[in-house]
């Protein structure tokens, strides 16, 4: 945790930071990861760009701030579209994947 939050010191304090972390939620528990990205989500001048299997960051970032990846090479990058604010992110992701149907997905 200690190398982790001297980088998200920097994203948080240098709006020229652009920090770049792979798998953010290794060794985080995770409430303070969410409690961690709120404050940075609220203050943060840097920019924080970073991969995560840890659903909870859904309910914290706001669908503007969150991009999703996939294997297909015409549409690598995403974003969910059309999300109402009252929807939580983490039951929109969990929905989609259970059912297995197409995302309602559109470039951003």
């Amino acid at each position: 945790m200690a190398g982790i939050s001297r980088v998200l010191i920097a994203a948080y304090n240098n709006p020229n930071a652009c920090v770049v972390v792979d798998e953010i939620d290794a060794g985080v528990f995770e409430f303070l990861l969410g409690e961690l990205l709120e404050v940075i989500k609220e203050g943060g001048q840097g920019q924080l760009i970073f991969t995560s299997h840890n659903l909870r960051i859904l309910e914290v970032l706001t669908p503007k701030d969150l991009w999703f990846t996939t294997a297909n090479e015409s549409n690598r990058y995403i974003q969910l579209k059309g999300i109402k604010k009252m929807n939580n992110m983490r039951d929109v992701y969990l929905q989609i994947s259970r059912t297995r149907k197409p995302l309602p997905l559109g470039l951003g």
